[in-house]
Order: structure tokens, then sequence, then C-alpha cells
């Protein structure tokens, strides 16, 4: 990411990505706090961090080297990739993102449409659902915020960290998820008793489609995130809505919600350990 200002700094990246050239920079983010200070030692280097350097340099230099340059050819087409625990790097076309997409959101209107008119689905209380479910999200989401800058800033070295890495900081990451975490399922389940567990996660799923179709025009590499999970939402939302007393009900909500645990569990691990891991 050039825009990141971390990337800037003690390397070539700026420079080359100032230039108009490709480029790209492995780093491992971390111990602001040790740098340039008598702590930032040869010890303080994690050598599983060096060995994850070395692979990946090996791996790029004898793929680039084992290619015949006459047949190289350029291409201005983007692919969408991301990697999938026990399966590996997962890549496809900008234009089948963006067509997953449009299909995730075709389909959560046909589902509310269809369970409408089954009656199975009151839009007063899917409009309900939608904004209780924004209103805890974003409560949440600036308590959790509001608890970090706070640890933050009572930190004795605060003025000089331009992104959070101080000891102990992993802890404290783990921590907030763990609690918000906990605190939005109960809020969510007190509110299903009130609005009714299909239209507050249809009113929910609204929301996800709203960033599915933003991400799928204006950052379509980022669209996985969105479009998957949305996907195995619109499933989990099929079963309540119509399939619930099924004996292979739960079976199926369990498996809606792999989409969305393959893809942020992985983002949330990375960016709990981020900070304490040694640069």
């Amino acid at each position: 990411n050039s825009d990141d200002e971390r990337l800037y700094h003690g390397s070539d990246f700026g420079v080359l990505a100032g230039s108009g050239l490709l480029s790209a920079e492995f780093e491992n983010s971390g111990s602001a706090t040790r740098q340039l200070t008598p702590r930032d030692t040869v010890e303080a280097i994690d050598p599983g961090i060096v060995q994850d350097h070395g692979e990946t340099m090996l791996t790029l230099a004898r793929h680039f080297g084992n290619l015949d340059l006459r047949e190289a050819h350029s291409s201005s087409e983007d692919l969408v990739f991301y990697s999938v625990s026990g399966v590996g790097l997962v890549a496809y076309p900008t234009w089948l993102a963006r067509l997953l997409n449009a299909v995730a959101v075709v389909l959560l209107v046909v589902l509310i449409v269809a369970a409408r008119r089954r009656e199975d689905l009151a839009l007063t209380r899917l409009a309900w659902g939608a904004l209780a479910f924004f209103a805890v999200l974003l409560v949440g989401f600036g308590l959790s915020v509001g608890v970090w800058e706070l640890l933050l800033s009572s930190h004795p070295h605060a003025n000089a960290l331009t992104y959070p890495d101080f000891e102990g900081s992993t802890l404290a990451m783990v921590a907030i998820y763990t609690v918000a975490t906990t605190a939005f399922i109960a809020i969510m389940y007190s509110l299903t008793r009130r609005l009714g567990a299909v239209e507050l996660a249809a009113g929910a799923l609204l929301w996800w489609a709203v960033a599915d179709l933003t991400l799928g025009l204006f950052a379509p590499l980022s669209s996985p995130l969105a479009s998957w999970p949305l996907l195995g939402g619109i499933v989990a939302l099929a079963v309540a809505a119509f399939f619930l007393r099924r004996a292979w009900a739960a079976t199926l909500l369990a498996l809606a919600s792999a989409p969305a645990l393959l893809l942020f569990i992985p983002l949330l691990v990375l960016q709990a350990q981020q900070p304490d891991d040694g640069a």
C-alpha cells in the first residue's frame, strides 16, 4: 500500500512508487517503541520473520528467474486474490468479482421479496432491524476505538506512536475484540426477541449489501470481504426464513458462516499480533 506512511521510511519503496515504477515492499510492522533506541537490537528480531522474508524472496527470484522474458507480456487486468487456510491462494479477475457483488445483492432482494410474500417477514420490522443493527455496530465501533485510543494516550511514549505498537498491545486488542464481540452478540440476541430473527438478519444483510456494492464499484480488489460473507449470510437467512425446523438446518447455518470466518479471522489475528511482532 503506497499510501501508508510506514512504507516510506528506511526503504526505497517511496522513491520507486513516487517515480511511477511498480514496486513492492515486504516488512513486518511493529516495535516502533524500540526503533532507534537502545532496545533496538539483533536479539529483538524474530527469527521467524527473517525466515519468512528469505523464503518469500527466494520464491520470487526462482519464479521470475525461470521466466522466458521473450514471452512476457503486459496486462492491464487486475486480479482479486486472497489466501484461504488449507486451500492456498485464490485468484480471479475483477469482472468476476463485480459479478459476484451483483449476484449477491440480487439474491438478497429476491429472498426478502419471497419471505415477504410468504408473510415470514414484516417490512416495518425489517426497517427497524436495519436501523438497530447499524446503531449497535456504530456505537460498538466507537466505544472500541475510544478504549484503544485511551490505551495509546496513556502510554509513556504516546507522542512517538504513529500507529498501534507497544508492549502488551496484542493482549489489549484481543481483550477489546472479545468484549466487543460478546456484547454485540448478546445485544443482537436480545433484539431478535423484539424484532424477530429473520427481520434483524435481513436488516443486517442490507447494510452488508451496501458495502458489497460500494466495494464492487470503487474497490473491487477488496470486494471478497463483502461478497462472500454476504452470500453466506443469504444462505443463513434462507434457512432461518424457510427451513429452520428441518433437521439439517443447524449444519447449514454453521456452513453458511464459513466464508466470513475464513476471511475475517485471519485478518483479526494478524491485526492483533502485528504490534508485538519483532521488527
